[in-house]
């Protein structure tokens, strides 16, 4: 029995993985989103292209913030990784003691 909830914990680590990358992937789709924006934008006269791109600079910084907790979830995701094979070391240990 514990050899499977091992393994049902290893997919789970895996899962949530897959979900911080494609979180990421979302932000440089929205990164390349802005940067269309901005040639959009250029196109337009003077006073309504300076308020729209101090808005796009905004926008940036709002990903930007999310991009860097992004990379705290991923560092979060390195420590369980840790404790997972922290586990699987004493299940190890457990398995010659017995």
């Amino acid at each position: 029995m514990s050899v499977d909830k091992e393994k049902v914990g290893n997919k789970s680590y895996k899962q949530m993985e897959k979900n911080v990358e494609s979180k990421s992937k979302s932000y440089n789709q929205k990164e390349e989103d802005i940067g269309k924006q901005k040639q959009v934008i250029s196109v337009d006269g003077g006073r309504l292209w300076e308020t729209k791109a101090s808005h796009i600079s905004r926008w940036r910084k709002t990903l930007k913030t999310k991009a860097s907790h992004i990379t705290r979830w991923r560092k979060t995701l390195g420590n369980k990784s840790k404790s997972y094979l922290q586990m699987e070391e004493d299940f190890g240990k457990q398995k010659q003691v017995i």
